[in-house]
């Protein structure tokens, strides 16, 4: 990518995996990288080249590639998208400008600490409460980089981001527990049991069940409460307003999903009649598995 002048960003576990005390400790399914979406092009070209199989391209937030044995790359160019959390994603429109280079004669960027650790944050926050959950990782990668660099983080700028974000309590929630449940001194000196509030014992169950990438269904709760009214309560209304999402969708999810259909919108009906019978025909025990979840909420 410095050679072909494409900017780029190394995230999550790529950097975290030098932040735990000992090599193999942070494992990952994948690399992710954030690059420049004008050159995603290029970069999908040098993978062909070297032997990559192209798993997704040109929809959603990533492209992929895998190569055996055990070689699997997203390549990311946006940060968060607008269909999940318009917050997150208005957050990192300008996400270039706000990053340093790491060496002036190469195209690699890097966040600051403060802006890593949010990034992650959010990371979490997405799987948490719209993609079916996250496992224990989450809380160590908090637990290890809080151990590392908690000290020297800028608190006031961290504080203004993140409630900006509408994230405090949750950061506060996670680097809370994941301190009470890993710092060994902590672990000492109280019963876990007796550590931890009611309300941390229930997200320390959330994070155990849902092992390490999530279970749909929560994924399923999570996108119906989407659409349930301001107290949280999920009804009839709410949930024929989910079925009509998933079978009629419009917007950003089309927009990031099928960006043929965004361009020409008068096509869409010809979109959710194949959506509809592909879903039907190709996945039908998920459409199943789902319907039946919706039905019981």
């Amino acid at each position: 990518m410095d050679e072909n002048e494409i900017a780029y960003l190394p995230l999550k576990g790529i950097i975290l995996q030098d932040v735990y005390p000992k090599l193999g400790m942070r494992q990952m399914v994948d690399n992710d990288i954030l690059i420049d979406i004008n050159k995603r092009h290029l970069v999908r070209e040098y993978m062909v080249e070297n032997g990559y199989t192209v798993d997704g391209y040109g929809k959603d937030m990533h492209d992929c590639y895998i190569k055996s044995p055990i070689f699997n790359f997203e390549m990311h160019v946006y940060l968060a998208i607008e269909s999940v959390n318009a917050v997150f994603y208005n957050y990192y429109l300008d996400i270039w400008q706000r990053l340093e280079k790491t060496d002036e004669k190469k195209y690699e960027f890097r966040f600051s600490k403060e802006d890593f650790y949010i990034h992650l944050l959010v990371h979490a926050y997405k799987h948490f409460n719209y993609t079916g959950g996250v496992g224990l990782k989450v809380l160590t990668d908090i637990f290890v980089y809080l151990n590392k660099y908690g000290d020297i983080l800028d608190r006031s700028y961290l504080d203004a981001e993140l409630e900006k974000i509408k994230l405090s309590g949750f950061e506060k929630n996670l680097s809370t527990l994941a301190k009470k449940i890993f710092d060994i001194d902590a672990v000492r000196k109280n019963n876990i049991s007796d550590a931890l509030t009611d309300e941390e014992k229930t997200m320390l169950l959330f994070f155990i069940d849902s092992g390490a990438f999530g279970n749909n269904g929560v994924l399923y709760k999570s996108m119906i409460d989407r659409f349930a009214n301001g107290e949280g309560k999920i009804t009839k209304i709410s949930k024929t307003r989910y079925l009509c999402n998933r079978l009629f969708p419009t917007g950003p999810y089309i927009r990031e999903n099928y960006p043929f259909f965004h361009k020409y919108k008068v096509l869409l009906p010809v979109l959710w009649i194949y959506r509809f019978f592909s879903k039907i025909f190709v996945k039908f025990k998920s459409v199943k598995d789902e319907i039946k979840f919706i039905i019981k909420q």
